[in-house]
């Protein structure tokens, strides 16, 4: 039997136009799912979050750098700007931390002062951002150590769980061995989908 003829075996018991009406739209949800850009895993977005934290803690470190050299009398090194202008900028409207460096380099101290309103607060907005980076950081190791990548990410799930509701005129259930739970393992090829369908029926409330 076909994927297809195994679904319409699952829903037997409901009248065939509307088995009919549910695999067309079933058909077009399930393709577009699998052609569609997937969004991030946890593991995907725990390494550009680090990537990020690495580029802070470059540019602090580079800041501090600089800071001890002008204490010392020294002139700040190129490499600093460059370090700066490299470094991500993490919302849209923020202080360009780059030129902040650039201008005290070209000896405009009035308009970026390591003791004024230049460098200090680009450096509170860089530390501000490490500390929310830290806390997204250990929210998503925690959930890798746990296994655990969100049970229906996309919101396929969730919307095969509306369309058996609007056609079929019943809501779905997460009745192990019910119809719409066999569907579901049935689409994932997987027989522990408790989780999956849990989460697909519960949104159906949101």
């Amino acid at each position: 039997m076909t994927l297809e003829e195994r679904i319409r075996d699952e829903l037997r018991q409901y009248p065939t136009e509307r088995v009919d009406q549910f695999l067309a739209r079933l058909r077009t949800l399930w393709q577009l799912a699998k052609t569609a850009p997937k969004p991030p895993t946890d593991a995907e977005r725990l390494k550009k979050l680090q990537r990020l934290k690495a580029a802070c803690d470059e540019f602090l470190g580079a800041a501090i750098a600089a800071d001890s050299a002008l204490y010392k009398g020294e002139p700040i090194g190129r490499e600093v700007g460059r370090l700066a202008r490299t470094s991500t900028e993490p919302e849209q409207g923020a202080i360009r931390i780059g030129s902040i460096l650039d201008r005290y380099i070209a000896g405009d101290e009035a308009t970026a002062s390591f003791s004024g309103d230049g460098l200090d607060e680009a450096r509170e907005r860089v530390m501000q951002l490490r500390e929310n980076l830290s806390h997204l950081i250990g929210r998503l190791e925690q959930s890798e150590r746990r296994g655990r990548q969100g049970a229906d990410a996309d919101g396929v799930l969730a919307e095969i769980a509306r369309i058996y509701q609007e056609i079929l005129g019943e809501s779905p259930t997460t009745t192990m061995g019910g119809p719409f739970t066999n569907i579901v393992a049935l689409l994932l090829d997987q027989n522990n989908v408790e989780r999956p369908v849990r989460a697909a029926v519960a949104a159906l409330t949101k």
